[in-house]
């Protein structure tokens, strides 16, 4: 199930038209500068799904209209094309897994880890000296039962 949203600031003004699965229209990774700079200087953004299609190809056709209407009617959009791309269920070759696996040399991650040794540590840390709640201790411990299939750590 596909569908087609839009990102509006707080005040309501349409930034934004997409094309999402799942929890797409939600996230805020993978996103351009531009989208970035103006839920920055807004300090947040909506979301509003306006239609749900069974096809990606018809998700598609209805984000490039979209993104059309808006900008004939003045909208000043984040969205860098007219829509109608991506690359929904792209999976990486084996050969690019095994080339992104190894692309940071050991010597490259042995700087890293003695850069980043005692950073966050003692009185460098964000929250030292400050006392954690009780329900913020039990999330923690929650948290780091670890596992994706333990019923504890689902919400």
């Amino acid at each position: 199930m596909f569908y087609t949203y839009i990102h509006t600031k707080p005040n309501g003004d349409i930034f934004y038209v997409g094309k999402g699965t799942h929890r797409r229209a939600w996230k805020t990774h993978r996103r351009n500068s531009h989208w970035k700079s103006i839920v920055q200087k807004h300090g947040s953004f909506s979301v509003q799904i306006l239609a749900n299609w069974e096809t990606e190809q018809e998700a598609f056709s209805h984000e490039m209209l979209l993104i059309n209407c808006f900008k004939d009617m003045g909208h000043l959009l984040a969205n860098k094309t007219n829509g109608g791309e991506g690359a929904s269920g792209y999976k990486h070759s084996d050969d690019t897994k095994l080339k992104m696996k190894h692309s940071v040399s050991e010597e490259t991650k042995k700087k890293i880890s003695i850069a980043r040794k005692g950073k966050y540590a003692g009185e460098n840390h964000p929250l030292f000296g400050k006392p954690l709640s009780e329900k913020t201790k039990e999330k923690i411990s929650i948290a780091n039962m670890g596992g994706h299939n333990n019923p504890k750590t689902k919400k």
